[in-house]
């Protein structure tokens, strides 16, 4: 395994890759299912066949997120749909506030591997995240999962604060290693991918807050 590294020197690497402009820039789109405004109460749910497109267009409008296929988001909302969830708007049934994919890897089903991590602006610092994530661990499509896996680039900020604030919830803490490399792995056409691996995620586990999200529990994508 990788050597894992400080916190504070993966943040340092991203400063260095925003400061040189290395940051792919997304043009904003209209998407017809993402929320543009959310109210209180939201319903969390494994995805159908029929959210495949809406998925892709709220990952769209989430940059730095990598956009995949319509096909792959479609599979995630098949094939993996008992590990992965979106959530909806209550008060119309419709609108797309956030969503998370992810698996446990064959060779390692005692991970939950989080792919993306996706909240509409309207949904965020509301804790969402954390609630989507919170209510897949809970299914029994995870039972003996003990630890949370993810990888990052050093520029997605949102996203490692999200993994540090989920840690600290669960009363453990992010360990960090390189794993998949700019030059070696994608050969220059993405950023290089930092593991992120999160042990013992029961050993403080705090159930979720499901009252009024009236303050921000993470400064991450929720």
């Amino acid at each position: 395994m990788n050597k894992t590294i400080d916190i504070s020197r993966f943040r340092e690497r991203g400063r260095e890759y925003l400061t040189t402009g290395k940051v792919q820039n997304h043009k904003e789109d209209s998407h017809p299912r993402v929320a543009s405004k959310a109210g209180g109460a939201r319903i969390i749910r494994p995805p159908t066949v029929r959210d495949g497109v809406a998925v892709h267009d709220l990952i769209r409008a989430c940059p730095p997120l990598d956009i995949n296929s319509l096909y792959c988001n479609l599979l995630h909302c098949t094939h993996f749909a008992s590990t992965c969830a979106i959530a909806i708007d209550a008060a119309d049934g419709e609108s797309v506030l956030g969503w998370l994919s992810a698996y446990r890897p064959p060779a390692e089903p005692e991970t939950l591997f989080v792919w993306q991590v996706a909240v509409a602006f309207a949904a965020r610092r509301t804790g969402l995240a954390h609630d989507i994530l919170d209510d897949i661990l809970a299914r029994e499509a995870c039972r003996g999962v003990v630890r949370v896996g993810a990888s990052v680039t050093a520029t997605n900020v949102a996203s490692l604060g999200f993994f540090e604030s989920f840690a600290r919830r669960r009363g453990t803490h992010v360990e960090i290693a390189p794993w998949l490399d700019e030059s070696e792995a994608f050969q220059s056409r993405h950023d290089s991918e930092w593991s992120i691996r999160i042990e013992d995620i029961e050993a403080g586990h705090r159930p979720p807050i499901r009252a009024e999200h009236s303050n921000p529990r993470d400064r991450g994508p929720a």
